[in-house]
């Protein structure tokens, strides 16, 4: 009766350690793993049918301390584990040290986020109860030509117009860009910098080749400035000649219906001074943005009387010193514009011989090739 007693409570152990496996085993499918497709109710059978099941569950019992997973090893009691062999035992322990790790310290970073969470909703009423929203308005509020006002909170975000409003128009207003002209005088030939800025073309606006170049010689300027040298950074524009000339005329025939020949000289060249006005201007502007530190009060225009009064000046003194010379020599002569065009702004034909061409705004063909 005895021995009957302790075969029973041995069938009953394994039992138990069966019905614990397949259980794990159903939860490892549902997470993608092998399982043996059924869940713990498939296992629940009486005492009575277990001594039927002694053959199988042995067979499932070795099988099973083969193919153990986490999840499976993580269920089992500390004698099923003993079971398992020694070197799958030392893996499966490593396995279980790590996921506690790994769990100990996900609740650790949640904790803290909770509680970050909970300190910034305290900080975020508390200052929605103390200030209101900072707007653009309130950040960009310092009145023109004045020195930038800090007081206010600073923006949540990197915003180019707070951050450079109102400083351009400080340096501008107390003078930083003006060249002082008897502190030149009295500086040695290597202790001064003067430069003149490439005038851009008012046929247009600027694009990234001039901030390049702006950015360049504004540092250049700064650097000669910071040294304690007296500098002086010239602006300009371009009276681009023969291209202005041409956007000139065909906004005239585009909204008059006029041509400069219609205008007369004068007429026309006041036609372009508005048009250098409204450019210019343009142009100015996108100086200022860039923070280029040039001189405003010695601003020019190519086509200025001053201007036009240094070149000719320029012209007779190289002449006078023979480098350069005058004389008869062909030009490109344009018969629509009726003026003299620099070779940069001929296109070149190549010919075989002697050939008609049509001349723009030339009625009869023109023989070449002569």
């Amino acid at each position: 009766g005895q021995e009957e007693r302790s075969g029973e409570i041995a069938r009953r152990e394994l039992w138990c350690r069966l019905h614990a496996w397949c259980g794990a085993r159903a939860l490892s499918g549902l997470r993608g793993g092998r399982g043996c497709g059924r869940g713990s109710a498939a296992c629940e059978m009486s005492d009575r049918s277990a001594p039927r099941a002694d053959a199988s569950a042995a067979g499932s019992e070795g099988q099973a301390s083969e193919d153990v997973t986490l999840e499976m090893f993580m269920s089992m009691d500390e004698d099923a584990r003993a079971k398992l062999p020694k070197t799958r035992l030392k893996k499966l322990n490593k396995l279980e040290e790590g996921w506690k790790k790994k769990q100990a310290k996900a609740s650790a970073n949640s904790g803290a986020a909770s509680a970050a969470k909970e300190n910034g909703k305290a900080k975020e009423k508390k200052s929605s109860k103390s200030t209101a929203p900072v707007t653009l308005e309130q950040l960009i509020e310092t009145p023109k030509g004045e020195y930038k006002r800090l007081t206010t909170e600073m923006a949540a975000a990197y915003n180019p117009a707070h951050v450079e409003h109102a400083w351009y128009d400080w340096w501008e207003a107390k003078g930083y860009f003006k060249a002082n002209s008897a502190e030149a005088a009295k500086a040695a030939f290597d202790d001064r910098f003067v430069m003149v800025i490439p005038p851009p073309n008012v046929t247009g606006s600027l694009h990234l080749g001039h901030t390049l170049m702006c950015a360049i010689e504004d540092a250049l300027t700064r650097w000669h400035r910071m040294c304690g040298r007296p500098a002086l950074w010239l602006p300009g524009v371009d009276h681009a000649g023969i291209a202005t000339q041409t956007v000139v005329e065909k906004k005239l025939m585009r909204e008059q219906g006029l041509s400069r020949h219609d205008l007369g000289r004068d007429a026309f060249v006041s036609e372009v001074w508005k048009w250098k006005n409204d450019y210019g201007v343009k142009i100015w502007n996108q100086l200022r943005r860039i923070g280029s530190s040039v001189d405003w009060t010695r601003e020019e225009f190519t086509m200025s009387d001053k201007l036009s009064t240094a070149v000719k000046e320029a012209f007779v003194r190289m002449y006078d010193m023979g480098l350069i010379y005058r004389d008869t020599r062909l030009v490109n002569w344009c018969c629509k514009l009726r003026t003299a065009l620099s070779d940069i702004e001929v296109d070149y034909v190549d010919i075989p011989g002697k050939q008609l061409m049509k001349v723009p705004d030339y009625d009869s063909e023109v023989e070449f090739g002569v």
